[in-house]
């Protein structure tokens, strides 16, 4: 089952995943379901491993448990997060493959696509802006309007979606 196939640079994390063990079948469905990742089209996968032990749980049995990277919670281990970045330049391919006696319908996940981190400086001193003039500092700094742009400082040039955090 193809979980995500994810075009382009960036960054997994985090991901959740929820399984519902009232239906398991296979008392060790934490073994049978193999979590496979391939970064960038690189022919072997860089992840292939059974899920339990991916979240931490090589003995494949269910359990409440918190650690910095991985958490299995809550009721005896029903859903597990991973916050490790997972970077890519190219591409994220991230499949899971069932070795269960039959189709169990147990699983649900999230996976969260992060962009590249980026940082700037900008600096310009004295900076453009505009004259002052007549107006008193109530009307320059509070009520005044510049429909032009002119003067303005650019504090960021950017395209497509992210977060924007500044440093003044």
């Amino acid at each position: 089952m193809s979980l995500a196939d994810i075009e382009g640079p960036g960054s997994i994390n985090p991901h959740l995943v929820a399984l519902s063990r009232r239906d398991a079948k296979d008392a060790d469905y934490l073994r049978r379901l193999v979590l496979k990742i391939t970064w960038d089209d690189q022919v072997r996968p860089s992840v292939l491993v059974p899920l339990g032990g991916f979240f931490g749980m090589g003995h494949a049995r269910a359990a409440n448990f918190v650690s910095v990277p991985l958490r299995m919670s809550p009721q005896d281990g029903k859903g597990f997060d991973s916050w490790f970045h997972m970077p890519f330049a190219s591409r994220a391919k991230v499949e899971l493959i069932s070795e269960l006696s039959a189709d169990q319908g147990l699983f649900d996940y999230y996976i969260d696509d992060l962009g590249r981190f980026h940082a700037q400086r900008r600096c310009e001193r004295p900076t453009d802006g505009i004259d002052q003039g007549g107006q008193s500092n109530r009307e320059f700094q509070v009520e005044g309007v510049n429909d032009t742009g002119e003067g303005n400082y650019v504090l960021l040039e950017a395209e497509g979606c992210g977060h924007c955090v500044f440093d003044m």
